[in-house]
């Protein structure tokens, strides 16, 4: 399999969404539209492939775990990465993580940012509701916070369910730091080969491709997590989404009173990622029960699209 980093950068290009279009559809022009250069705005974690960089003239400032010089040693380190994609590691302004992103950035009055971005990065945090509450203190009254998440369907996820809103209430209402060794459990125990591809066959898909990471090893790694108390910070996808999972995440939060952001638009599904814009809504966008129950009907349905072709009966009474 291709490296994280690897896979990381194909999913820059620019696709059409569906064969319906007119006109080809620009990734980058969906996630930045109606922001100016003049804009002040904020992207998280870009490494080499920022959305937008201070070369081209963005009034932009990213935040990184890592510093710039320490991005650089990483990439350099890569061996399946080119030694030229150096030059493009943006400068970091403000090092610390996305998950306590406003205690961070020091110093900064509140809705100070017209806009903020996140490319693959949402996933991984341990405490998905408290980045928004932030992205939301942050963001100017017009501002909105542009994201791209992969799709559960279209990646290593492929087995998983959607993650839920216990999981995100829990994980704010305990101020969740880090990820536990259940959460890095779930990202791997059922993990699978698919990358980029919505459709295909069930003998297409290999579970557990990397024979270091089977149920057993991971099992193993659980327990061993469990009981190592001082565990460094250890990183994979927290959370699992579908386009319409998230949407209804998203609107449950809001419907609580949790969160004033809600989805304003939304691309669906190309190559392995969705695309959504956020902004804050005032007052809350109404969500009857009866549209909550559609959403998780789409949600299922979405749940079982994507399998050309499926197991036999027989196949079936095999496995049970």
């Amino acid at each position: 399999m291709r490296s994280f980093f690897r896979r990381f950068a194909s999913t820059h290009a620019d696709h059409p969404p569906n064969a319906v279009q007119d006109a080809p559809f620009s990734r980058r022009d969906f996630l930045l539209k109606g922001i100016s250069k003049d804009d002040r705005g904020l992207e998280i974690a870009p490494f080499f492939r920022p959305i937008v960089s201070k070369v081209e003239g963005y009034g932009v400032e990213t935040i990184d775990v890592l510093t710039t010089e320490e991005l650089r040693e990483k990439l350099l380190n890569d061996p399946t990465l080119p030694d030229h994609f150096v030059d493009q590691i943006e400068l970091v302004d403000h090092v610390g993580s996305a998950s306590e992103i406003k205690n961070v950035i020091q110093g900064e009055c509140e809705e100070s940012y017209d806009y903020i971005l996140s490319s693959h990065n949402f996933e991984h945090l341990p405490n998905p509701l408290r980045f928004l509450k932030d992205c939301e203190e942050l963001l100017s009254v017009d501002g909105q916070l542009c994201m791209a998440i992969p799709d559960l369907r279209c990646c290593f996820d492929r087995f998983r369910m959607p993650t839920e809103l216990d999981v995100w209430l829990k994980s704010f209402y305990e101020n969740k730091p880090e990820p536990s060794p259940y959460d890095r459990f779930r990202a791997w125990y059922k993990r699978c080969n698919n990358i980029d591809r919505l459709e295909h066959g069930v003998s297409d898909i290999i579970l557990h491709p990397n024979p270091l990471r089977t149920l057993q090893t991971a099992h193993a790694e659980l327990c061993q997590g469990l009981a190592d108390q001082n565990r460094p910070y250890q990183d994979c996808h927290v959370s699992a989404f579908t386009p319409t999972s998230f949407r209804l995440l998203i609107k449950e939060c809001n419907a609580l009173g949790l969160i004033r952001l809600d989805v304003v638009e939304f691309a669906p599904t190309v190559g392995n990622e969705f695309l959504v814009r956020l902004k804050k809504v005032m007052p809350a966008t109404p969500f009857t029960s009866e549209q909550r129950r559609d959403l998780y009907f789409e949600m299922l349905a979405e749940l079982n699209s994507g399998v050309a072709s499926s197991l036999s009966s027989r196949s079936l009474q095999a496995a049970c």
